[in-house]
C-alpha cells in the first residue's frame, strides 16, 4: 500500500487529486485487528509521507 501511494505520487502528484488513493485503502486494510482504525487515520492523510507514517506507526503499535 506503501508503495502502491508513492508510485501514485510519483506519477500523478500535482495531476490527480491525492484522495483519489484513498478508495484502494479498504482494499489494502481489511480483516485484521485494527484495520478500522487503521483506514479511518489513511482517510485523514494528505500526502504519500503522511500514509508512509501512519503506517509505520501502526506497525510499531
Amino acid at each position: 500500500m506503501v508503495e502502491h501511494t508513492l508510485l501514485f505520487e510519483k506519477l500523478f502528484g500535482g495531476i490527480k487529486s491525492f484522495d483519489v488513493m484513498k478508495k484502494h485503502y479498504k482494499a489494502y486494510v481489511n480483516g485484521f485487528r485494527g484495520a478500522k482504525e487503521l483506514r479511518i487515520k489513511l482517510m485523514e492523510a494528505k500526502d504519500a509521507e503522511s500514509v508512509k507514517n501512519i503506517v509505520e506507526s501502526f506497525e510499531r503499535g
